[in-house]
């Protein structure tokens, strides 16, 4: 990124290598959280459902009545993946810094004063707007700003509307941030028939690997279910043509209670692919029992099942991504 790109592009381009992102500290009040809060029990009908919702970043409106099926191989008896809601919102975010990017070129970078403030608003072509208003202290790097979604169209048709404040501070001599922190109390994310409404905080470190901790309630705007994401850190690593990506933390599903999530090898995501080619993340439950999510390639993944939580994985499952 040009040193001369605005504020507003170099915090959102910065949130595209926080994928995942995360939250320091958690949301003040009382918790919006309304589903069971023990730990999940993991069972051979349960681990796909728990794996998918887990690997989607809490998508509470996913179809999850069916339970595994017998056969490791051939068409799953459930349903199958859809692009994580979080990647999603990044991927949104790196069309809106290309939209900021494009305007700050044509019209130049402000002059340098004490207090530089900035705004604008971009329409996707769709009948959706975002818009921004950002203040940088130019001496200190410490900024304030929010951000205004309006049936915003994004990455892989998903469209969403609500407001984010953002803080932190900018290194302005080195022209990348230390620490930005994003928090919102009603973002409504909508894709395809299911809407759900997130709310919460997004902290973010800079570097690569960037770490991003997140605090996070997502509510099925139809159902009415509930997913906390809890003081979940991601840390990703940028290459050449690829990220990968380390998870851990909480997540309390609804239906089933919480689990504790690992990645045992990094996901590696190829650039605009929304499946990784490989890795592995382990979620824990009750009594020690796991489900194993592996991916193949980027186009199948595999769920073993260690139920008893004896160490010892009795069931393997074959899956398409989507």
């Amino acid at each position: 990124m040009k040193r001369s790109f605005s504020l507003a592009v170099a915090l959102l381009a910065f949130s595209l290598y926080a994928c995942g992102g995360g939250g320091g500290g958690g949301t003040s009040g009382s918790s919006p959280y309304t589903g069971v809060t023990t730990a999940a029990v993991i069972t051979d009908n349960n681990a796909y459902d728990i794996a998918m919702d887990v690997y989607e970043a809490g998508d509470v409106s996913a179809s999850l009545s069916l339970p595994l099926g017998p056969s490791t191989e051939g068409a799953p008896g459930g349903s199958t993946a859809s692009s994580p809601r979080i990647l999603s919102l990044v991927r949104t975010l790196q069309g809106v810094a290309d939209d900021l990017q494009a305007r700050q070129g044509a019209s130049g970078g402000a002059a340098l004063r004490t207090v530089v403030t900035e705004s604008g608003t971009f329409d996707d072509g769709f009948g959706g707007s975002f818009s921004y208003t950002l203040s940088v202290d130019d001496q200190t790097g410490d900024f304030t700003g929010t951000f205004t979604f309006a049936d915003f169209h994004g990455d892989a048709g998903m469209s969403m509307s609500g407001s984010m404040v953002a803080s932190g501070n900018f290194d302005i001599a080195a022209g990348t941030f230390i620490r930005l922190r994003f928090s919102f109390p009603s973002l409504t994310i909508t894709d395809g028939a299911s809407s759900a409404t997130a709310s919460g905080s997004i902290d973010l470190w800079a570097g690569n690997p960037s770490t991003a901790i997140v605090n996070l309630y997502l509510a099925d705007d139809f159902t009415g279910k509930t997913v906390w994401i809890d003081h979940f850190t991601f840390n990703v690593t940028e290459g050449a043509g690829f990220s990968d990506v380390t998870e851990s933390g909480t997540i309390y599903l609804h239906d089933y209670g919480f689990v504790v999530v690992s990645t045992a090898t990094p996901f590696t995501f190829a650039t605009g692919s929304a499946t990784p080619s490989s890795g592995v993340l382990v979620i824990t439950g009750r009594s020690n029992g796991k489900v194993r999510l592996t991916a193949i390639d980027t186009t199948t993944c595999s769920i073993d099942v260690d139920a008893d939580g004896d160490g010892v994985y009795e069931s393997t499952y074959l899956y398409p991504w989507s």
